[in-house]
């Protein structure tokens, strides 16, 4: 697979955009199915599945016993095993009956695992993305054939390193969730390196709590500094080492609703292509930030713009075919340019990447400070683009 490039709507720091309708349509959907609702798929008659009476049951005890297994280890892909008949199956003592149902929970699980239980399209208008697909009757089969059920149904979800990560965060959240959850952070002020006292010692207690500091302490040192830098990161949040306001309420919310976020996340992984290439460039939408990865390891990320709820960036994956480096960018009428000017202004323009436009007609703007000067403003190309930015000879990314 050649470069590509895919622009998503997940966060992988178990971010926030978006989750309430995807909680939601999860919930219809379980309800529907909790009130006794069909199944979301359909077996045909005809199927090989679903024998006549006569006919001796297509399923072994060995290969349901492995299915069984298999939709108890749902959870870990922030699945309900409920969902998939798992009261109905073990209390059922009809052959043709219970066939029916582990046939039917093999399709629902193993569909659910490969593109997701909702329809992406239902809550992402702007969604460009085929979901992954497979022959499951084909696989259903040669599981049976091969006595490989489990096997089958772990070759479902995404390969993705970063959906393997976050199974392994969902547990490891449970854990602290049921061990009682982390302390609360109660600081008014801001903490930073250099503090000491009670205020900084529930902060390292919160950290260490999560995993994400060895040893709490009452002093705000090194190692505190780069847990909170780490877990700013990890937060999307500026990593500037200092918790303030935002990253105090990051760390207060309870392990419970960081578990939520993370099931959903995997929900939306499970809406990727299979193959996003190598090497691929992710865009985080939520986030506001692009990576670049190739053979496994990041080579490079940035900051980036993105639409607006009334127009939204659409979620896609293609090949790159081309790449335009800084290209021109007129300040739009509506949007506040004082904010430009103040760049102007600071050491005319903050590394040479605005300069002022001259054309006739151009729109205007009062300079800060209450002047009466009058300044059109446009982005201009980087004077001094250096190719050491980039990993190869001929540029692949741009930055612009």
């Amino acid at each position: 697979m050649g470069r590509r490039i895919c622009a998503s709507s997940r966060d992988p720091a178990a971010g926030r955009h978006g989750h309430d309708s995807v909680g939601s349509r999860l919930a219809e959907s379980r309800a529907h199915r909790h009130r006794g609702g069909q199944s979301d798929l359909r077996i045909a008659s005809s199927s090989p599945f679903l024998p006549p009476s006569a006919v001796a049951p297509a399923w072994s005890a060995r290969d349901r016993d492995d299915l069984l297994a298999a939709i108890r280890d749902a959870k870990s892909d922030g699945l309900d095993p409920a969902d998939y008949h798992l009261a109905s199956i073990e209390r059922t003592s009809d052959p043709e009956q219970r066939d029916i149902l582990v046939t039917d929970a093999f399709f629902l699980l193993a569909s659910h695992l490969l593109s997701g239980r909702v329809d992406p399209e239902s809550i992402e208008p702007m969604w460009c993305l085929t979901p992954r697909a497979d022959d499951l009757v084909a696989a259903l089969e040669t599981a049976l054939e091969l006595h490989e059920v489990r096997a089958a149904i772990m070759c479902m979800p995404p390969a993705h390193p970063e959906y393997a990560a976050l199974r392994r965060w969902l547990a490891a959240y449970r854990r602290i969730d049921a061990a009682g959850g982390w302390p609360k952070i109660d600081a008014k002020k801001s903490l930073r390196l250099g503090d000491r006292g009670p205020l900084v010692a529930q902060l390292a207690a919160r950290l260490a709590a999560s995993g994400d500091l060895p040893k709490a302490s009452d002093e705000f040192d090194a190692d505190l500094d780069r847990a909170v830098r780490r877990f700013q990161s990890l937060q999307g949040l500026e990593p500037d080492g200092v918790v303030g306001p935002r990253t105090r309420a990051e760390l207060n919310i309870e392990p419970a609703a960081r578990v939520r976020q993370i099931e959903l996340n995997l929900e939306r992984w499970r809406w990727l292509p299979a193959d996003l290439g190598d090497p691929h460039a992710l865009i985080n939408i939520p986030a506001f930030s692009l990576v670049v990865t190739e053979h496994g390891r990041t080579v490079m990320s940035m900051r980036i713009v993105v639409g607006k709820d009334y127009l939204r960036t659409p979620i896609f994956s293609g090949d790159i075919t081309h790449v335009v480096l800084s290209p021109y960018w007129n300040v739009p009428v509506e949007d506040d340019a004082r904010r430009w000017v103040g760049a102007l202004e600071i050491g005319r323009a903050v590394n040479n990447h605005l300069g002022v436009a001259e054309p006739a007609g151009a729109d205007e703007i009062l300079v800060a400070g209450g002047s009466a000067k009058k300044w059109p403003i446009r982005e201009r190309d980087f004077d001094g683009f250096r190719m050491s930015r980039f990993s190869r000879d001929s540029a692949t990314f741009g930055e612009g």
